[in-house]
């Protein structure tokens, strides 16, 4: 895949490295809180980018440098992060640690936007623009543990894979509300083209997402390209729903969560 290396301003190949194994750093902020600043954007982007180099077959190590943030920044920015679908890195550690901490020289830093630069400056530097804070409900009574605010944190993926990583996210309410819906609608669709006769995914869509993600992350094409085959009426039910679920392995959006639900 290719990726826009922020210290050149040119597209970088991502190689398989010697011995395989690629390493990642996201450096988020010292500050602030996960809605805002775009630390939550910065481990999504990171986590995007292990899902599409792992699809290659590529086994990824991560780490995550917060630099002076206090623990409870951490522990929530971490909490938001598993409820947006972003898995865990390998290892969390100080920004001078970073190399030690994964054994070796870092191929990929992703950099939130209110982040200080990385200490080691090897490898491919991914900046990440900021999100401003986002307005989720606050619904008396609700718990950290409430289906509903999982759902509204992977709607906001779905609004910022929306936005290419590199220019500011636009997390209006306008625009958070039409990812629920949308989000909603394709599991819903997901789930009843689940009940058709099992076809092959469909090639040239499929074809059309992962092309997207190897060309500098660009989730927003992969994401037309889905709209396009769910509105296309000649494509059958049952290549959809394979398609979907390929596509949710880079988009984590639990795309197949309602299938035989009521």
């Amino acid at each position: 895949m290719r990726i826009r290396d922020a210290r050149t301003g040119g597209l970088r190949d991502i190689r398989r490295p010697r011995g395989g194994l690629l390493r990642v750093c996201v450096h988020t902020s010292a500050t602030g809180s996960p809605r805002d600043q775009g630390d939550l954007r910065a481990l999504l982007i990171a986590d995007v980018l292990a899902r599409t180099v792992e699809l290659d077959g590529l086994q990824v190590v991560s780490a995550w440098a917060s630099g002076d943030a206090s623990e409870g920044h951490d522990r929530e920015l971490a909490r938001a992060g598993a409820r947006a679908g972003v898995h865990p890195a390998t290892v969390r550690t100080e920004r001078s640690g970073v190399r030690y901490a994964l054994g070796g020289p870092v191929d990929v830093h992703v950099v939130a936007a209110a982040a200080d630069p990385p200490v080691d400056d090897d490898g491919v530097r991914v900046a990440v623009a900021p999100a401003p804070a986002w307005p989720l409900p606050e619904a008396p009574g609700t718990t950290a543990d409430d289906d509903g605010e999982a759902d509204d944190l992977l709607a906001v993926r779905l609004a910022l894979l929306g936005t290419p990583y590199d220019r500011t996210a636009d997390l209006t309410p306008a625009a958070l509300g039409a990812a629920a819906t949308e989000l909603a609608g394709w599991r819903e669709r997901v789930a009843h083209w689940a009940r058709a006769t099992s076809q092959p995914v469909h090639a040239v869509s499929a074809k059309e997402v992962a092309s997207a993600f190897h060309d500098d992350l660009d989730s927003r094409a992969a994401l037309a390209a889905l709209r396009r085959l769910a509105a296309d009426p000649e494509v059958a039910d049952g290549a959809k729903f394979e398609t979907f679920v390929l596509a949710d392995r880079w988009l984590g959006l639990e795309l197949p969560r309602d299938i035989g639900r009521a």
